[in-house]
């Protein structure tokens, strides 16, 4: 589901404007990109009303604090100070006594935005002449929308997850709601004959199937039946990825007879008769992310097999310097690696100490190249920073 920042906005009228439900998704992080010039971020944990813990506006100002000692330990003056003004008036907004998932902060001259965010992210305050975007990347190139599909022969559900909701569905006409639907017993299709093939000793070449549950057994009734939500799903779905959730063997079979939807290839064994909507966005939300990981995973083996290695780079400055040149087709970042800015040569676009691999994902993204995330065992030599030039 596409998504956008809130207008750019500064005081007064912040709580009136300011927007902390907007989707992180692409289009968010590739808006937030093109903010130029000092930058703070601010990244809050959970919190939930009924836990033993404070509200949110107890750690953002806690943060506001930390930030001004960062704005005065940079020597930047009243420039950078006068940057906060806006988020102390945040920070009394009765939106932060509610809870929620995670939140990020962004403010810069001329804008204020933030978003909920998935995960755990830690508490943390940052000054640099970037956006903090690292700890979100993973989350905002994900799909944005999945449905979840339990599959059982006794009932058939459907979820679909978007925009930090997930609600189930009703069924589409064409779906059997179970497998005693899927079937008019009274008229056998035509297709599919009540009937399997017998032993010697039977003495005929089939053996009739006369309940429901004989029916049940009988592959081939499964198959029609798993084909039938398929096909039923498909105009609803599209491309969507699909997760599914059911018994081993059901889960199996459906694989088998599905070659319309889009599924992803983790899924959640076990039935999903009683399982609510929190408990399944949380599994599919999981199901996405490992999908996309793996998307990484073939990107980075794209680089790794690449025979021009003069289109590729590793290291820190020289793959910053061919972001900034919009040089860069795709760029892989190690998930746990620490490069900051007094590790490299002084630059007139970096502040001290700042990350330099947040800075490579800033400027790759800034200029329409793609940013994956890995972890740092899978790219081994490569990490840090790897990269795949346009030219």
């Amino acid at each position: 589901m596409p998504g956008t920042l809130p207008p750019l906005v500064d005081k007064p009228r912040l709580d009136a404007t300011l927007r902390l439900d907007a989707p992180l998704d692409a289009a968010w992080i590739e808006r937030l990109c093109m903010v130029r010039g000092l930058c703070f971020t601010m990244l809050l944990p959970p919190y939930r009303p009924a836990a033993q813990s404070a509200p949110e506006s107890v750690p953002l100002k806690h943060l506001i604090r930390v930030a001004e000692e960062l704005a005065v330990a940079s020597k930047l003056g009243q420039d950078a100070l006068a940057l906060l003004e806006p988020l102390h008036e945040l920070a009394e907004d009765r939106r932060f006594m509610e809870g929620g998932k995670g939140l990020a902060l962004f403010r810069a001259r001329g804008f204020t935005a933030g978003c909920r965010v998935s995960g755990q992210p830690g508490e943390k305050a940052i000054l640099a002449l970037h956006p903090f975007i690292r700890p979100l990347l993973l989350e905002a190139f994900a799909p944005r929308e999945v449905f979840a599909l339990g599959i059982s022969r006794k009932h058939v559900r459907l979820f679909r997850c978007a925009g930090g909701r997930c609600e189930e569905q009703e069924l589409p006409p064409g779906v059997p709601k179970n497998f005693a639907e899927a079937f008019d017993f009274d008229q056998p299709d035509h297709d599919l004959q009540n009937r399997s093939a017998s032993g010697a000793s039977t003495g005929t070449g089939f053996v009739k199937f006369g309940t429901l549950s004989d029916r049940e057994a009988a592959p081939e009734y499964l198959h029609h039946y798993f084909s039938r939500i398929d096909r039923g799903l498909r105009p609803l779905a599209k491309n969507t990825p699909v997760f599914l959730m059911g018994v081993a063997e059901d889960l199996a079979a459906f694989r088998k007879a599905a070659h319309h939807l889009n599924l992803l290839q983790a899924a959640s064994e076990g039935s999903s008769e009683f399982r609510d909507a929190e408990t399944v966005a949380g599994l599919a939300y999981a199901a996405v992310l490992a999908s996309h990981r793996q998307r990484a995973e073939s990107a980075f083996r794209e680089f790794l097999e690449m025979p021009d290695r003069t289109r590729t780079l590793v290291g820190g400055s020289r793959i910053l310097a061919a972001a900034e040149q919009g040089r860069l087709h795709r760029l892989f970042i190690a998930e746990e690696g620490e490069v900051h800015a007094m590790q490299t040569s002084h630059r007139q676009d970096l502040m001290q100490g700042e990350d330099v691999l947040n800075a490579m994902a800033v400027e790759t993204i800034r200029r329409g190249g793609q940013v994956f995330v890995l972890p740092q065992a899978t790219m081994g030599q490569a990490a840090p920073a790897a990269a795949i030039l346009r030219y």
